[in-house]
């Protein structure tokens, strides 16, 4: 999991850098262009008048564009990062043994926090059995257990609960 989620903040990262970019060279593009024709139509060179606010109002208008256009760019690219997110999580749980697969839709029924005595009782398996089977899903990153006084909560972990419980929602 630990590598994944350094690809997906370096593409992130990459694709911040990129709306910047695109931000700095549209704010470069219009005060170039704002410049030049304030200049271009109101000094001596042309007898023509064009009004300044014809000039803002295309200027505003392709900002719009630029605004939308990065939107869909960011946009699909989230919308993409999701669905891999969603193939590897339902792959990981796909792979998994039964009994631990029934803990996992457990979890994600109550809210992805449990009580492990509680799991116990809902999966009709025995405490040795529960505690074996979720130290499994410990070690794969699906679950953390957290000791809360003489019991253990056990809660979904990311992104498994960030997929399975925005989806029940």
């Amino acid at each position: 999991m630990g590598h994944e989620a350094e690809g997906y903040e370096k593409k992130f990262l990459t694709r911040f850098l990129m709306v910047v970019a695109i931000l700095v060279v549209y704010v470069t593009l219009v005060s170039f262009l704002f410049s030049f024709s304030f200049n271009l139509f109101s000094g001596p060179y042309c007898d023509c008048s064009v009004s300044l606010t014809w000039i803002l109002t295309l200027l505003s208008a392709t900002g719009i564009m630029v605004g939308m256009l990065i939107y869909y760019f960011l946009i699909g690219s989230f919308k993409r990062e999701k669905r891999d997110i969603e193939e590897n999580v339902n792959a990981t749980l796909n792979l998994l043994p039964s009994s631990e697969r029934k803990i996992v839709e457990i979890l994600i029924e109550k809210g992805g926090k449990e009580h492990q005595n509680n799991i116990v009782e809902e999966t009709g398996f025995n405490k040795a059995k529960v505690s074996r089977r979720i130290s499994g899903l410990v070690d794969k990153g699906i679950v953390e257990k957290k000791k809360v006084g003489m019991s253990n909560l056990i809660v979904l972990k990311e992104p498994f609960s960030d997929l399975y419980l925005d989806q029940k929602d």
